[in-house]
């Protein structure tokens, strides 16, 4: 009878030959897995990476500053490069506010021939707007050539009071910083309190009527042609009354400007400019219109 095979013998290489087949499927599952492009680890929290994008930071929009800021911004470049006393003020009839700036705050600022409005507002105030012929003569050779003995002559009236008739307007007018001198011209004053005053000449008022008011704004709007410098700078029409003195070599020139301004696109504001210490009545004059004309340009 043959011999069976020793079926013994064939069990360890089919062993060693399935182990074979098992080592290579798992290195070719890692190269597949290692090779794949399209295999993206996704991570655990997907709104992480939503969330970090949308916290990129967004410029806010540069705000435009406003009429008054950029008013103080072109004023105070101006007065610090020429290293003068200055004061001015503006008043916005559409907003009723009051915008002004110094860069000498406890300067005294001279009024020169600015002071003759204020002069012939009190007469009007206190004559109830009735002045005699000689009266109006001086009134308009006061303001509309800048006369000093037609001033003094108004000044000195029983009905005005001379510098005690003057300071009782400021009073009423609540003009604290105000001080009427004897000598009309070395009256004291702030840009803040002629805007006061001039208030009561344009707009409705208690002080005066409005007879008296369009008389003396008539005046004003006929000064002489020389005399038509200052705040008239940028306007297209204008009525005002400016100032000039020398005092002495120290004080150097004062020169002020005062009155209201009507831009081309009809805007009108009240706008009062004083200065003081200028080397020349030419140089205050330039320094007032070139205030002047940078605000006409803002508040167009």
């Amino acid at each position: 009878m043959p011999k069976l095979p020793n079926f013994k013998t064939y069990q360890q290489p089919a062993i060693i030959s399935a182990g074979f087949v098992i080592v290579a499927s798992l290195l070719i599952g890692i190269l597949i897995h290692q090779s794949n492009p399209t295999h993206i680890i996704k991570p655990s929290h997907p709104h992480h990476v939503a969330k970090k994008a949308s916290s990129t930071v967004k410029r806010k929009p540069v705000k435009k500053m406003s009429q008054a800021r950029q008013l103080k911004h072109a004023w105070q470049t101006t007065a610090t490069a020429t290293k003068r006393p200055v004061n001015i003020a503006l008043y916005n009839p559409q907003t009723n506010q009051t915008i002004s700036y110094t860069n000498q705050t406890h300067h005294q600022f001279k009024m020169a021939s600015s002071v003759k409005v204020a002069i012939l507002m009190a007469l009007m105030h206190q004559t109830h707007g009735k002045l005699t012929t000689q009266e109006k003569q001086w009134a308009t050779t006061m303001i509309v050539n800048s006369n000093n003995p037609a001033t003094l002559a108004l000044y000195n009236r029983p009905a005005m009071g001379g510098a005690n008739g003057l300071q009782q307007t400021f009073k009423q007018l609540g003009m604290r910083h105000s001080i009427a001198k004897a000598k009309f011209g070395t009256t004291i004053t702030t840009a803040d309190d002629q805007i006061k005053l001039l208030k009561q000449l344009y707009y409705p008022s208690k002080y005066l009527d409005t007879t008296s008011q369009a008389y003396i704004q008539r005046l004003m709007g006929q000064v002489e042609a020389d005399q038509r410098w200052g705040i008239s700078a940028g306007a297209s029409q204008y009525t005002l009354k400016n100032g000039w003195v020398y005092l002495n070599q120290k004080s150097g020139w004062t020169v002020n400007s005062l009155g209201q301004v009507q831009l081309s696109n009809n805007r009108q504001y009240l706008l009062v400019v004083l200065t003081d210490q200028n080397p020349t009545q030419t140089s205050g004059q330039q320094l007032i219109e070139k205030l002047a004309q940078q605000t006409a340009t803002i508040m167009k």
